[in-house]
């Protein structure tokens, strides 16, 4: 007898996270329709991954904020099950708080949320992928919170109004997710859809990547932990201010489980383990690639980090078995950053110093909180 596939639209399937969703799915047996922005990154998967084909297919969606591009989405194919990935990413050159960040999070998510609830008739479950910017650790609008357990009942509490003054990516972000991920909830409380909702919200990923890349230079590796370690951004370890983390592997196998997990059913799950410091990482790095690294690690200081965040990840634990330690997600990491410096050369050494510098900044109160004054 004959089984068919379950359907899955897979969104950003060029993006990090989605290249190991969509690897997990063929995996599982799964049928993928992955969503592109340009037909050249469509082309880009294939050859990449020429083993997927009959597996997954990849369509062009060039705007996510388009409704009637959602709709045909669905109008022509049908499909069990949605995980959404696509969103944009923190940049500095992206500067329009509106136009960069706002509108593509909540009309992405509207957007493909509408059309599933008129044309998805068959979808039983919808998993998207959130931040954990979105409850409120290092919440640009009060600092840096001590002192309490960060669960899923907490929220960003920095306002759009806010994010338009401060003019800063990582508010932008921050702020942008947060109200993404809030219109999905109303939708679903209002709307009271067909299908069940989970969001995913992941600490800073980390992992190796597979996704297709064309450049060290030119890929979301320039906001990876790990490559600025070697890659000659810093002569001794960085302080590191935020020691959680979770592994771009288990972040792909939560979303999978919670398309036919009851208990992941219109709740948000957070994904985080602690234990990364760059102390720990550049350790991991002397212990399983002294010849590759001799001479590009960082050299150790003693700087001191910052203490663990108290958060409640015991929701993302379950659905997923347990958390993959930082060795074992350091490892195949960092072979695989080596593996693409044989073919691409060294990337930048801009690194995290961006990003960092903002964390740096509020955890030493260095940065006044945000007003909407």
């Amino acid at each position: 007898m004959t089984t068919t596939k379950p359907k899955v639209l897979l969104t950003g399937a060029n993006g990090f996270v989605a290249a190991h969703v969509l690897q997990q799915l063929i995996q599982a047996n799964y049928h993928i329709t992955g969503t592109v922005r340009t037909e050249e990154k469509a082309a880009l998967c294939r050859s990449f991954n020429p083993e997927y084909e009959g597996k997954a297919r990849f369509i062009v969606l060039p705007d996510f904020t388009k409704q009637e591009s959602w709709n045909q989405i669905f109008q022509e194919t049908e499909y069990d099950y949605v995980i959404h990935t696509a969103a944009p990413l923190m940049s500095e050159e992206n500067t329009d708080f509106d136009r960069h960040y706002l509108e593509p999070n909540v009309l992405g998510n509207l957007g493909m949320l509408n059309a599933v609830s008129e044309f998805g008739k068959n979808v039983k479950h919808v998993s998207i992928t959130s931040s954990i910017c979105t409850v409120g650790i290092f919440d640009p609008a009060k600092g840096v919170v001590t002192g309490k357990r960060f669960t899923a009942e907490d929220w960003n509490s920095t306002t759009e109004d806010m994010a338009r003054k401060a003019k800063s990516a990582f508010i932008n972000y921050c702020v942008a997710k947060t109200s993404a991920e809030k219109a999905v909830w109303e939708y679903v409380k209002t709307k009271n859809p067909h299908f069940s909702v989970s969001v995913m919200i992941p600490s800073p990923i980390m992992g190796p990547c597979i996704q297709p890349i064309t450049s060290l230079s030119k890929t979301t590796l320039k906001t990876d932990v790990l490559y600025p370690l070697f890659n000659g951004t810093f002569n001794e370890i960085p302080p590191s201010y935020f020691s959680e983390y979770i592994d771009v592997r288990d972040v792909a196998h939560a979303h999978i489980n919670a398309l036919i997990n009851p208990a992941a059913s219109n709740q948000r799950i957070i994904l985080s383990t602690t234990g990364y410091s760059a102390r720990s990482a550049v350790q991991i790095m002397e212990k399983h690639f002294p010849i590759e690294l001799r001479g590009r690690l960082p050299a150790d200081n003693g700087a001191e980090d910052k203490p663990p965040v108290d958060i409640d990840s015991e929701a993302g634990r379950v659905l997923l078995g347990g958390y993959t330690s930082l060795e074992e997600c350091t490892v195949p990491a960092v072979r695989r950053l080596l593996e693409l410096e044989g073919v691409f050369g060294r990337g930048g050494t801009d690194g995290e110093v961006k990003v960092g510098s903002y964390l740096e900044e509020i955890s030493t109160g260095k940065r006044d909180a945000v007003s909407a004054s």
